[in-house]
């Protein structure tokens, strides 16, 4: 197989290494591309981490035939600092509910099996479309109060993504209000303290699981912080699940039916005898909603600006849903928001936040492009470069949402692998549908009240997601 040729007991580990290896210093999408361009579709980095073979695969046939073969449990090897925190350090704690993210197996899909109903079911999802509206009109209003006399949002204007992103999943995962759309948010408050932590746990999960790291055998920096930030997360989220079983308690004491109308929060507390389950799904939920949905609709904006003629279409659609700038979201709008949805599925296309998925080939025979991979090797299923080949999607660099409307072919489409941003199987993102509302949501409001602008080049940096680097400078001029 090609691939890079490591060194003796080390391997390829020494790219990594300061001074002498250029891939520490490099962003993880660039390193891939590399691999692609130097090597072709299917890639051997060597051993790396543990003495534990890396295949980069970037043909999305190929990456097709991983996710049809990989059976009932598909086998992930991530998120391996927060396995160890939860089922090294708190054990007790965690009640053998270690979540989603580093599970495998039979626990996995046993914890799945119970939480899944919950977080799927389009009708539960949908109860959440008015809140969600109420939050993502509370930061259009902060735009409006922090533009400049050129309406131009300041170069900060980032952190306001996140603190909406933060209120949204935080009104869904904690079934509560965290207050972090105040125009000035105190240092030391719950949600200031929440979003912190949460930046430090990305570039944690980076630094400790995706990059060759020493945590593992001695404690570093990285972990240390990690620790720290991931105890912030617990802390918070436990008042949080303690003040909804409360509220339940008092319900059932006054003697009130608990009905239908329930929070997701509610539902995994009344559905699982293990209260700690819904605690676990809570913060993962957090954990992977944060920066990623920020960062899709900042790059999703960035793309509507750059492509004015668009953005005009787009509107066009929403002022027709939305007769008033004012006008709420329903899920009855949201159904006749198809050109929003193409531009939004286009936008991943170009820069998926997550650029791609790991599996482990559990496998003693799985063949991709005539090479034998070994088992136990984890495969990088790259989606983020295989959705920018020509080969395999037409005009692959054009922003061109028209490709994603019912009656395209599926030749304007793609290759359908080559394009996954939620992954795919029975381990495809639990949180897709809740990711998907806010997304929807935000966007269709900030085009439905302004028409935005972008002077600057966009620059991206991939280290655990792919981010919008440049500052948000975005001018938001009112429309009628």
């Amino acid at each position: 197989m090609p691939g890079p040729p490591g060194l003796p007991v080390i391997g390829n580990l020494w790219r990594f290494l300061p001074l002498v290896g250029k891939w520490g210093s490099m962003d993880f999408l660039e390193i891939q591309w590399d691999l692609y361009r130097k090597y072709g579709k299917i890639v051997s980095l060597g051993k790396l981490n543990e003495n534990k073979e890396f295949v980069s695969i970037f043909d999305p046939a190929e990456i097709e035939k991983v996710y049809r073969n990989e059976g009932p449990w598909p086998k992930r090897n991530s998120f391996e600092s927060l396995d160890y925190y939860r089922r090294k350090m708190y054990k007790e704690k965690f009640q053998d509910a270690y979540g989603l993210l580093s599970t495998n197996e039979k626990e996995w899909q046993d914890f799945r099996h119970r939480v899944q109903p919950h977080m799927l079911q389009p009708r539960t999802v949908a109860k959440y479309t008015a809140p969600i509206d109420q939050v993502s009109s509370e930061l259009i209003q902060r735009f409006r109060e922090i533009r400049d006399n050129n309406y131009m949002l300041p170069g900060d204007s980032i952190k306001w993504f996140f603190r909406w992103s933060f209120e949204s999943i935080a009104l869904i995962a904690l079934d509560a209000r965290m207050g972090c759309l105040e125009a000035r948010l105190a240092a030391d408050s719950e949600a200031q303290r929440l979003i912190e932590a949460v930046h430090v746990l990305m570039d944690s999960f980076f630094e400790l699981d995706v990059k060759p790291s020493p945590w593992r055998y001695v404690t570093t920096p990285a972990w240390r912080r990690f620790v720290k930030a991931v105890d912030i997360f617990e802390q918070i989220a436990q008042k949080s699940i303690d003040l909804a079983v409360e509220r339940m308690r008092a319900k059932v004491a006054a003697g009130q039916e608990l009905g239908d109308d329930l929070s997701v929060l509610e539902r995994l507390l009344l559905a699982n005898d293990n209260p700690r389950i819904a605690t676990t799904m809570a913060t993962d939920m957090m954990f992977g909603g944060i920066d990623t949905t920020s960062y899709s609709s900042a790059i999703l904006l960035y793309y509507l600006a750059k492509n004015p003629d668009k953005q005009e279409k787009l509107f066009e659609e929403l002022r027709d849903v939305l007769p008033r700038p004012d006008t709420p979201v329903t899920p009855e709008a949201l159904q006749k928001m198809k050109y929003l949805r193409a531009c939004i599925k286009e936008s991943m296309r170009l820069k998926p936040v997550v650029f791609g998925q790991i599996r482990e080939n559990t496998r003693d025979d799985l063949v991709l492009g005539n090479y034998k991979i070994p088992k136990g090797a984890d495969m990088i299923l790259v989606t983020a470069v295989a959705s920018r080949l020509e080969e395999f999607v037409p005009e692959p660099e054009r922003f061109l949402p028209e490709r994603w409307l019912k009656g395209e072919s599926q030749e304007s489409k793609g290759h359908p692998f080559a394009t996954l941003p939620f992954g795919f199987g029975t381990r495809m993102c639990i949180g897709k549908r809740f990711a998907e509302l806010e997304i929807e949501v935000l966007n269709a409001k900030i085009v439905r009240n302004f028409r935005v602008e972008y002077p600057l080049e966009g620059e991206f940096k991939t280290n655990f997601v792919y981010k919008m680097t440049s500052p948000l400078t975005f001018k938001l001029t009112d429309r009628e």
